[in-house]
């Protein structure tokens, strides 16, 4: 089941069967908007990204915006969560109406292990791990699958919660990651966290990042969530 709720804060809350997955807070937003850019950042003309999981569609949305992305295909389980979107427009302009984007209800490890596709980025975003079956998404069989369909110099980026677990699960889940990625990074952010890896040599493109960063759409994204250069992005 989800919920669509608004808090006396006016913020807008998201709960799939009772559990809050995600919220347009400042804390929430800041990983949200940062999936969306940070794959793109580091990966020069990307012309195809998945996008596992709507959500809130904050990621998605950020995804789009950046000019640098070309297609977009978003991989979500639940048609509920898309029908949901009808009262979250005013959160998302309407994204799922946007040209870039083809939508496939499906289960992103299904999705993986089946698709011809290729892709440049893939962007994750599963619920928590504790949720019972959200762990498959977390396990070197999926990693590797979703390996198989990056092409050369693609990025992975997906989110990793740093509340309710414990530092074992942490450390495994991690080593788990950097396994099957073996240039791979973690970022922190403020409660959240993303594992980040790219297929060829991790290398932080100064120019390019700057380069991005003048964008304008790309600017105003980050400068709502506190990144204003690129000495405060990295």
């Amino acid at each position: 089941s989800i919920d669509i709720v608004r808090s006396k804060k006016e913020n807008i809350i998201m709960m799939v069967d009772g559990n809050i997955e995600a919220d347009t807070s400042y804390v929430q937003r800041r990983h949200f908007i940062l999936k969306g850019h940070l794959p793109i950042i580091l990966r020069s003309d990307p012309s195809d990204v998945a996008v596992v999981g709507l959500g809130l569609g904050i990621t998605l949305t950020a995804t789009e915006k950046n000019p640098e992305s070309q297609s977009i295909s978003l991989i979500e389980l639940n048609p509920e969560m898309v029908e949901a979107h009808e009262y979250l427009k005013d959160v998302t302009g309407d994204i799922l109406k946007k040209q870039k984007i083809s939508l496939r209800i499906d289960d992103g490890r299904n999705f993986f292990s089946m698709t011809d596709q290729k892709f440049d980025i893939i962007t994750a975003d599963p619920i928590h791990p504790r949720i019972s079956g959200v762990g498959y998404l977390f396990t070197k069989e999926y990693y590797q699958s979703i390996k198989n369909k990056l092409r050369r110099g693609g990025v992975i980026c997906q989110w990793m919660p740093m509340y309710r677990i414990s530092k074992k699960s942490f450390d495994v889940a991690f080593r788990t990651f950097s396994e099957v990625f073996e240039n791979s990074s973690f970022w922190y952010v403020r409660g959240h966290g993303l594992f980040v890896a790219l297929l060829d040599e991790f290398q932080i493109d100064y120019p390019q990042i700057r380069r991005q960063m003048n964008s304008s759409i790309v600017a105003k994204d980050l400068n709502s969530i506190g990144i204003h250069n690129e000495k405060e992005f990295l």
